[in-house]
């Protein structure tokens, strides 16, 4: 009877901290940018600038689970890619880990009261890129030369992010009518 409720209450814990979900969240956002990076790059930005990989499954993770599988994952993948790979850049990181957490924290925001659309991706996007440059921006640019060249580069990514977030809405939107 004992090993039944210890078993029951590692279920109960199990599901409710959903670690299955945050190991495949974790594995996908990590290897994601390993994958961009695999393709040969000819000339211009790095692939991960332009379609920023990192975004893909925490975005996925926010309309799917609960919050914080998103939110433990915007901050262990990145970290976890830099340890192993060295990407992204030490002074890149930190904006990074910014940029993934509030962008899902708000996007988990969004879709608790609506179904989520492709279209609050791109203006949540921008601005939680202008407070990331704010934020930890050490160049002597100012913050719109430089969120004019991030997004100049990184509009297939955004784009992307809409899609996903698009397709996701509608799916999950289907799953709660």
């Amino acid at each position: 009877m004992v090993s039944s409720n210890k078993e029951l209450d590692f279920r109960k814990v199990m599901a409710f901290s959903q670690v299955d979900r945050i190991v495949v969240t974790m594995v996908l956002t990590c290897s994601m940018p390993f994958m961009f990076h695999a393709i040969p790059l000819f000339s211009g930005p790095e692939w991960g600038m332009r379609w920023l990989p990192m975004f893909y499954a925490p975005l996925i993770a926010s309309l799917l689970f609960r919050p914080h599988v998103s939110l433990i994952v915007g901050v262990g993948a990145p970290l976890i890619n830099h340890a192993l790979l060295g990407m992204p850049d030490s002074r890149v990181l930190p904006g990074l880990i910014f940029e993934l957490v509030v962008l899902n924290a708000i996007l988990v925001l969004i879709s608790k009261q609506r179904q989520m659309r492709g279209m609050y991706v791109v203006p949540v996007f921008i601005g939680v890129r202008i407070l990331s440059l704010l934020i930890f921006s050490k160049t002597g640019e100012g913050v719109s030369i430089q969120l004019a060249h991030s997004l100049l580069v990184a509009w297939p990514g955004v784009i992307m992010l809409a899609l996903l977030a698009e397709i996701m809405g509608r799916v999950v939107g289907r799953d709660n009518s």
